[in-house]
């Protein structure tokens, strides 16, 4: 969790620097996307994809963190309590 919140502090620091500069945000996305942080993730992919269109891996990931939303939603919404 340290490592986590080290890297997480060193990317935003990273960002700060060289704002214009899209790795420190696709990598922050994928820290936010292993510790389960999706909307923080969506964020910065979208950071990532103003400053590079053309990442292919970045749109993939938004697709992906995106029907994961969507899945979960209709999951959820054909729970009933029981």
């Amino acid at each position: 969790q340290n490592d986590i919140v080290q890297a997480e502090a060193a990317l935003k620091k990273s960002i700060e620097l060289q704002p214009e500069v899209p790795t420190a945000y696709f990598l922050l996305a994928g820290l936010y996307i292993r510790s389960n942080q999706q909307e923080k993730a969506l964020a910065n992919l979208q950071e990532t994809l103003i400053r590079n269109p053309k990442d292919a891996t970045a749109l993939m990931l938004t697709g992906v963190i995106h029907e994961q939303q969507r899945r979960g939603r209709r999951l959820w919404q054909g729970h009933r309590p029981g």
